[in-house]
């Protein structure tokens, strides 16, 4: 009679045992339920803050828009060399020589110095010199020098502009304008005096423009 109370109360432990372990099994289940739904949310705040860089990336597309304006400002560029052709294209001066008018001319822009200075109105031929004078000068110069081409600007002047090209051809020299700021060598169409200083054969009087070093 005294074994039987004892298998009861072992029976009735083992049964505490396996209710406290069935208990403390559930317990392991439930709370592996809820780590799955974190990650979800996780998963959304980390869609959420993926979803902001396509918002940098249009900033970033907005930030690169401006080079094109930028280019669009560098255009002006263009029409400024055109005024530059222009200032430099042509320029009607009065020549004369020893201080007595001569003729008027148009000189025409040929090549050398991309912003020649402008010419004077009146160009006073009151000296003549050597050709070897003057290609010496122009080989100093260099792409400083600008060379011109001046034909008569009308009829009328046709005559006094043919004698100037025939007095220096029978001079064997040139002519030369002294300003205060360039030179002015005034050489005659001949193929001689072009060829010796490295220039094209041409039909209107040489204007060599040489700026004076100060």
């Amino acid at each position: 009679g005294g074994r039987s109370p004892m298998r009861l109360l072992e029976q009735r432990n083992r049964r505490r045992r396996s209710r406290t372990h069935s208990r403390g099994r559930g317990s392991d289940r439930d709370p592996s339920e809820p780590p799955p739904e974190r990650p979800k949310k996780r998963k959304v705040r980390q869609a959420a803050a993926e979803s902001p860089p396509p918002a940098k990336a249009t900033k970033k597309s907005r930030a690169a828009a401006p080079p094109p304006s930028d280019e669009s400002e560098a255009a002006p560029p263009p029409p400024a060399t055109k005024g530059e052709a222009k200032t430099s294209g042509k320029a009607k001066v009065k020549l004369y020589k020893m201080g007595e008018f001569c003729c008027n001319i148009v000189a025409n822009y040929v090549k050398g110095r991309e912003i020649p200075e402008h010419l004077a109105q009146k160009l006073q031929i009151d000296q003549r010199t050597k050709i070897d004078h003057c290609q010496a000068h122009l080989e100093r110069a260099g792409q400083l020098a600008t060379v011109w081409h001046f034909s008569a600007a009308d009829r009328k002047d046709c005559a006094a502009y043919d004698a100037l090209c025939d007095y220096f051809v029978e001079k064997q020299r040139v002519g030369l304008v002294q300003t205060p700021s360039y030179y002015v060598y005034i050489v005659p169409p001949t193929e001689a005096y072009l060829k010796q200083l490295g220039l094209q054969n041409s039909n209107f009087v040489v204007g060599l423009q040489i700026p004076i070093k100060k």
